[in-house]
């Protein structure tokens, strides 16, 4: 039997802040910026496995996303692609930080970017619908994150009813693509699972 990898001492870091008592206190904020400021800050970022980058950025990504700093959310997840070896990292995690970074630049006024994005993800080849599903749960928070009767642009309508009818493998109906606010969309979103759930 193969030896198991021995976990990177940026892996453990991580793990006692993501699993102890809170990773959003002010404890675990301090640790997570050591870490930063230690792996990912200039020249230091190539040395650093991408493994470990991945977990770094999106932590701090959690962290700067709970406190509605989405500017420092974007620039932390974009730390991740300015890796050199970013794209030899397992395609789930490429995926899962592309949404992230999706999400922060729409919470930075760039929808046309965040939808580029979103639909990079979704329209990647990966066993059981990953990609697609990875961007459907993204945009059900948005939308659910948003004042309900807010109504929200045609593209970004039209992208999310696509990502509906593609998760739930069926057209909408004529009335489906009237609906414009958040709202709307979320119950569409949400509905779209339960079709995608009966067809399994």
């Amino acid at each position: 039997m193969p030896r198991r990898k021995k976990p990177s001492d940026i892996y453990l870091a991580w793990d006692r802040i993501v699993f102890g008592n809170d990773k959003y206190s002010s404890e675990s904020q301090q640790a997570w910026a050591a870490l930063w400021e230690q792996h990912c800050v200039g020249g230091r970022l190539a040395k650093t496995a991408i493994a470990d980058v991945e977990l770094l950025a999106s932590l701090g990504y959690d962290l700067a996303a709970k406190q509605g700093d989405w500017q420092a959310a974007k620039e932390r997840v974009e730390c991740y692609f300015q890796h050199p070896h970013w794209q030899t990292d397992c395609s789930t995690s490429q995926e899962m930080l592309q949404v992230l970074r999706a999400r922060a630049y729409w919470e930075c006024g760039d929808e046309d970017g965040a939808l580029n994005l979103f639909r990079g993800v979704s329209e990647q080849p990966s066993y059981g619908s990953i990609s697609l599903m990875l961007v459907w749960e993204q945009l059900c928070v948005l939308c659910q994150e948003q004042p309900e009767d807010i109504i929200v642009s045609a593209r970004l309508a039209h992208f999310i009813l696509e990502i509906a009818q593609r998760v739930a493998k069926r057209s909408v109906s004529d009335k489906v693509l009237t609906f414009r606010s958040f709202g709307e969309l979320a119950v569409v979103l949400e509905s779209a699972r339960t079709a995608r759930a009966k067809k399994a």
